[in-house]
């Protein structure tokens, strides 16, 4: 599928509103600085990634902890803005973590969008066919 200008505009507004709630949870000026949210295209899908700068990459260990604390992706916990002081390692902050409804409402938006793009492009398909029809008497 070809993403259409106004597709892409949508995508984009969704990462914005992701971007902004995690850079609120960022756990510092410099890692927020350094975090924004990039729109992946595939052929027939769209995802959300965040990337980090490369002078806070340190980002990621505050967000899944080090050590006897490390939690893989697949195991995150909602956010977490003071997580005290862990011993051997860092206690996970997740603040790369959004709240259930605000991911169920951008995975909805993200689908949306691409119904949409699909439903205008079966329409304009619809709107190029020409049929004619004759009446023999």
């Amino acid at each position: 599928m070809k993403w259409t200008a106004e597709t892409k505009k949508k995508f984009n507004m969704i990462a914005r509103v992701y971007e902004n709630k995690i850079k609120a949870q960022a756990p510092g000026n410099n890692i927020k600085g350094g975090t924004s949210v990039v729109v992946e295209y595939d052929r027939d899908s769209v995802s959300l990634a965040v990337v980090l700068a490369d002078n806070v990459f340190y980002g990621i260990f505050l967000d899944q902890g080090t050590g006897p604390y490390y939690k893989a992706n697949e195991e995150r916990g909602p956010f977490n803005p003071r997580p005290g002081k862990g011993t051997d390692g860092i206690i996970p902050r997740f603040w790369m973590s959004l709240s259930e409804a605000l991911e169920q409402r951008t995975q909805d938006e993200l689908n949306q969008a691409i119904l949409d793009q699909r439903a205008e492009e079966a329409e304009k398909e619809f709107d190029d066919t020409v049929v004619e029809i004759t009446l023999e008497i």
